[in-house]
């Protein structure tokens, strides 16, 4: 006698079955497009800027960079930091300053700097004033800033050899070769 092999019965497959699978595709997935959308890199829009860098006999030249345009005064102070190239032309903010916050109100821009801007003058009073007068002379060139505050670790009551930085500072155009005044 032959024996006779039986098929299984298919069983059909029903979409309840499949839901929890299902469910957790459609929830990976969803989880991956978050991710993907809030980690994408913003894009940056530039703008010009005027900064002014070290020239000869303590006068500063204008040299145009482009800044970060949603945080221009802070774009502005960090491309003090970097070399001009202009040739003749000087940093005098020394690039392993951090700049800690910038804050614009009413006209007066906060910048809060690491304390490496004390130590990178050498007690020059020519040093000093340049350091300090690049960065207000810089920031006075931009129509939200009319003075500016410097702050080396949240301390406003700091010096910088000679020049009290409690002070509030102006931009000082007489410090700039006559031709790049505003």
């Amino acid at each position: 006698m032959s024996k006779k092999k039986v098929q299984p019965k298919k069983k059909k497959s029903s979409f309840k079955e499949y839901l929890p699978i299902i469910a957790i595709s459609v929830g990976v997935a969803l989880f991956v497009g978050a991710v993907v959308l809030f980690t994408a890199e913003k894009e940056i829009t530039y703008a010009e800027a005027i900064v002014y860098y070290a020239y000869s006999n303590n006068q500063f030249a204008a040299e145009k960079v482009l800044v970060d345009s949603e945080n221009m005064e802070k774009g502005v102070v960090e491309a003090l930091m970097n070399e001009p190239l202009t040739p003749g032309l000087k940093k005098t903010v020394n690039g392993k300053v951090k700049v800690l916050s910038v804050d614009t109100v009413n006209g007066l821009c906060t910048v809060n700097l690491s304390e490496e801007f004390l130590l990178e003058n050498g007690n020059d009073v020519n040093k000093e004033a340049n350091a300090v007068y690049a960065i207000a002379n810089s920031l006075g060139m931009l129509q939200s800033v009319r003075e500016v505050k410097i702050n080396i670790e949240g301390d406003s009551e700091c010096d910088l050899g000679h020049i009290k930085l409690s002070n509030t500072f102006f931009p000082e155009w007489n410090m700039v070769r006559f031709e790049d005044r505003p």
